[in-house]
């Protein structure tokens, strides 16, 4: 299982953030396109518009990874229902 660790603090009054990024996989998607956002469009500034701008980056980067996930998941649920039988009477549980 490949995980992202995110440490996020964010300070209202000052718009300033503290950020820790930790990810398994050298030059990751993620790393990727954090390095591109911050040399072409100014880094800080970019990230301090929204808190949640990083997140957003970071989430984007593996979602389309997910649907393979998902469509396993699915396929699993649907395979244990099939396997149940209709008449089980939930009462009994």
């Amino acid at each position: 299982m490949r995980q992202t660790g995110v440490y996020h603090r964010y300070s209202p009054t000052t718009k300033t953030s503290i950020c820790i990024l930790l990810h398994p996989m050298t030059y990751s998607r993620a790393h990727a396109r954090l390095q591109s956002v911050w040399r072409t469009s100014g880094g800080v500034k970019n990230f301090s518009e929204h808190p949640l701008n990083l997140h957003m980056l970071i989430l984007s980067s593996y979602v389309n990874n997910w649907q393979i996930y998902l469509d396993d998941l699915a396929w699993t649920f649907k395979s244990l229902v099939l396997i149940t039988p209709k008449n089980l009477n939930s009462s009994a549980c």
